[in-house]
């Protein structure tokens, strides 16, 4: 049990490097057991975020068996049985296990399987379970070559050999057959949505970005690679903790944050605006607040929207010009090439919602023939786009 909790022994040590995120601001003994108890989000809980929240235990039960393959599920069985008989105290504690890592904890997180992309991120909380039942496979393999031995005295001496071999060669023709969809070496989605927003903002930009989909992506680009290194980069999501407005003020001496943590009282979205107007602002995902409704309006800018006072206007031609030169720019993925059920599909739709907001602008400015336009290039990305082909009836009809 004790060798269990050996990575945990890594925290201190990386939070100590001072780490692009040190998430909950390990530093002392305490911060250690309020990341081990997760007192950010609740002890009890799995997902923080409320939309996320919920959902059926049965649909994550029924997601979990589906991560199993027909192989895996026919070997674990009979790798039971082989355990119980050959085994035993290794058979209750395999099944403890399986039964606490699995069933227990996938029917009781808090996680909404019906959202997307929750079960993407949900699977990587199987493969404790399928760590857990991997030796059984050999008594799987066992209980086999027994059975065959029995069936086939001639095959006795080969027997364990020959269920082997059934089993790679099923296993590799597995392989031959998913590898396409593994190998990710050609797989660039990720990099180029980072690199077509950084291209976008200005230097100096502070960028109030959500979105996992997108904050990835852009952490990796400007920490390894160090791309834009200009632009500040805050973590919408994360404001709630101190301990990352602390990380903030030491990564980013220039930014002024007067708040200690967003709570949407005193510390709001707001507050720090209003103390960055000196410094182009963008918004990339939805603000936390409400704050700056009566103050400041969004200026759609290709992926991002730039926060303008509300006395600023921008023409019509001026909208038109930049969204053009930024559209031609950028390169959204093939929706045909995604792996949907991923955050890819996040990222196909923040292009599409680019195309889609110009659109929809031209269209209340009753400029259809630009609006058009605009739908039609939003089909251009994701042909399935409902909003999309809705609007394109609806100005038909309007002319």
């Amino acid at each position: 049990m004790l060798l269990g909790l050996l990575p945990y022994v890594y925290v201190p040590w990386a939070a100590a490097r001072n780490p692009v995120l040190n998430w909950q601001g390990v530093a002392s003994l305490p911060d250690f057991f309020k990341l081990v108890l997760r007192k950010h989000c609740g002890t009890a809980q799995l997902v923080c975020m409320g939309p996320y929240q919920g959902g059926s235990a049965i649909e994550r039960l029924l997601a979990f068996g589906a991560s199993f393959s027909l192989l895996n599920g026919i070997l674990f069985i009979l790798g039971m049985i082989q355990a119980y008989h050959n085994q035993n105290r290794y058979f209750w504690f395999v099944l403890l296990a399986f039964l606490f890592a699995g069933p227990v904890f996938v029917a009781y997180a808090n996680i909404n399987l019906s959202l997307s992309p929750t079960l993407f991120v949900f699977e990587r909380f199987f493969l404790l379970s399928h760590v857990i039942i991997a030796p059984l496979l050999a008594f799987g393999l066992q209980f086999v070559a027994n059975r065959l031995a029995a069936l086939v005295p001639k095959l006795r001496p080969y027997a364990l050999l020959v269920a082997t071999a059934a089993v790679l060669v099923i296993a590799l023709a597995s392989v031959l057959t998913n590898y396409a969809e593994l190998d990710q070496s050609k797989n660039h989605v990720a990099r180029r949505i980072g690199e077509d927003i950084l291209s976008t903002t200005k230097p100096g930009t502070l960028l109030l970005a959500a979105g996992d989909e997108v904050v990835l992506p852009l952490l990796y680009l400007q920490t390894v690679e160090r791309l834009h290194p200009e632009v500040t980069l805050v973590l919408m999501p994360v404001l709630p903790g101190d301990w990352y407005v602390r990380q903030l003020r030491q990564r980013y001496p220039a930014l002024i944050i007067p708040f200690d943590y967003h709570d949407g009282r005193l510390g709001t979205m707001k507050a720090l605006i209003d103390a960055n107007q000196s410094r182009p602002i963008a918004v990339l995902g939805k603000l936390l607040d409400e704050s700056t409704r009566e103050t400041y309006w969004l200026y759609r800018y290709g992926l991002v929207n730039l926060v303008e006072p509300l006395a600023k206007d921008v023409t019509f031609s001026q909208m038109i010009s930049d969204n053009e030169e930024l559209f031609h720019r950028y390169r959204p993925p093939s929706p045909d090439q995604i792996k949907a059920k991923s955050f890819e599909r996040n990222i196909l739709l923040h292009y599409v919602e680019m195309a889609m907001a110009v659109g929809v602008q031209c269209e209340t400015l009753r400029q259809f023939s630009e609006a058009r336009k605009w739908f039609t290039r939003t089909l251009t990305i994701d042909p399935d786009f409902s909003d999309a082909q809705q609007a394109l009836a609806r100005i038909e009809k309007a002319q």
